[in-house]
């Protein structure tokens, strides 16, 4: 089943990468060890391979956030991860590119299921508190933490990320 603006496949590796970016990896924490490790290959591909994502989020103010995700179709029960990125077209904006940073305000089929933002200014992404390296824009931050749903029941999950005033492109998962 088709939706408005969901492309058949969600990756086109013809397309050109515009940004031109240097990946320089994906880590998550251990916090087992409470150090940061490299995370698995599958989820280093749905981040990294975002210039090549078909339906990226709206422009709001020169920004984009967008949902990444391996595919849109799961068997019931299957994990699906959800990468989210933050793309700064305009100049005089800030990336804070470390991370991975806590995911708010995501929303499965219009109900938040994560936390809500607790300061939705400019930049709602932020913590309260962050001690990290910046870069000016234009530029790609891929540092969120992904997230990761199972549906038992089948059917057509729609998730979006609404961080503050900026909304991400809207994932129509299939669950068969």
């Amino acid at each position: 089943m088709q939706f408005e603006n969901q492309p058949d496949t969600p990756w086109d590796f013809a397309l050109k990468d515009k940004n031109d970016t240097f990946w320089g990896g994906y880590q998550v924490l251990d916090s087992s060890r409470k150090v940061f490790v490299d995370a698995p290959e599958s989820d280093q591909r749905i981040t990294r391979d975002y210039p090549f994502w078909v339906a990226k989020g709206p422009f709001i103010d020169g920004t984009r956030v967008t949902l990444t995700t391996a595919a849109l179709h799961y068997p019931a029960g299957e994990a699906i991860r959800i990468a989210h990125i933050v793309e700064e077209t305009e100049k005089r904006r800030t990336l804070y590119v470390m991370g991975p940073k806590a995911i708010r305000d995501e929303f499965v089929n219009d109900i938040l299921a994560t936390s809500a933002t607790q300061n939705p200014g400019d930049y709602p992404w932020l913590p309260m508190s962050y001690d990290g390296v910046v870069d000016s824009s234009p530029g790609i931050d891929y540092n969120f933490e992904i997230t990761q749903y199972r549906f038992d029941q089948q059917g057509i999950y729609r998730i979006q990320w609404r961080p503050g005033h900026y909304r991400s492109n809207i994932l129509f998962i299939t669950v068969k």
